[in-house]
């Protein structure tokens, strides 16, 4: 578990790094997600408020969907 000491020392090593435009293979997954939407052969926004759960079992909104070959 999380302290606050330890956020504040997370954020300081912390380093942002450019998209990775790979797609990683995970057998357990029901879909799969992108954040260029150039890269779908369709796409729709949705104006639903939809969400995907992430495995710490937090939920994060999506902005669209689409598919792709």
């Amino acid at each position: 578990m999380f302290v606050p000491t330890d956020i504040v020392a997370a954020m300081q090593t912390l380093s942002l790094q450019p998209p990775d435009d790979n797609w990683y293979m995970d057998t357990g997954a029901t879909s799969h997600m992108t954040v260029d939407k150039g890269i779908l052969s369709s796409y729709s926004h949705s104006s639903l408020n939809n969400n995907i759960i992430v495995g710490s079992g937090h939920t994060v909104p999506i902005k669209g969907f689409g598919h792709t070959l």
